[in-house]
């Protein structure tokens, strides 16, 4: 907030632009700090090397881990994303989109509900969310603990529903193959006659 537009006819006032800069400035270092040891190597590693960050990454004088990145969220986010989606290959490739899409992760973990900078992440960098998705929300060939548990059609039935499998009619299970449509990303728009509809919202989630 600045405080002298709300004080003042000055079109602008820039020692104090400068002093509320500097403020949030130590706002952000002090919440980085808050974080979770092996979040903040994390995102550390991601980031120092990059020129938006070396300012920030500088004050940080954070001991670097000898682990790998990618053991580290391996570590923090185990159960919550998918392993089998070349992390090493995104870590090379994306390091800011990686870094943003897990802090919005671990946001959502925290607080069940992504920041409310999550739009504005996604505007200036549009591959967070895909990101978000190969991560959370793409099941792996192979099968991993997060797929098997969260992207599995018949847990969230049995957990939500307390169904052990999906009714089939004449035209088969319109509503088990809404679900598995929406697991895999598909856009969607269930119409059905009765039940179905609930079930194919709340499965997937």
């Amino acid at each position: 907030m600045k405080d002298d537009k709300l004080q003042t006819d000055e079109l602008n006032n820039p020692l104090n632009d400068a002093v509320k800069s500097k403020d949030l400035f130590y706002d952000e270092v002090a919440a980085f700090h808050q974080l979770n040891t092996d979040l903040k190597q994390i995102f550390y590693l991601l980031l120092h090397e990059k020129i938006e960050f070396k300012g920030f990454s500088a004050l940080l004088t954070l001991r670097v881990s000898p682990h790998k990145t990618e053991i580290l969220i391996e570590k923090i986010f185990d159960g919550y994303v998918c392993y089998n989606k070349n992390l090493t290959g995104i870590i090379m490739q994306k390091p800011i989109e990686l870094a943003y899409a897990l802090s919005l992760i671990h946001s959502f973990i925290q607080n069940k509900k992504y920041t409310f900078h999550y739009a504005t992440g996604i505007k200036k960098y549009p591959d967070v969310e895909q990101i978000i998705h190969r991560l959370r929300n793409t099941p792996c060939i192979t099968g991993c603990k997060y797929c098997n548990e969260v992207l599995d059609i018949h847990k969230g039935l049995r957990k939500y529903f307390g169904y052990d499998s999906y009714r089939t009619f004449w035209r088969g299970s319109a509503s088990r193959k809404a679900v598995l449509a929406a697991i895999n990303n598909k856009s969607i728009l269930p119409s059905f006659q009765q039940e179905g509809k609930s079930i194919t919202f709340r499965c997937p989630h």
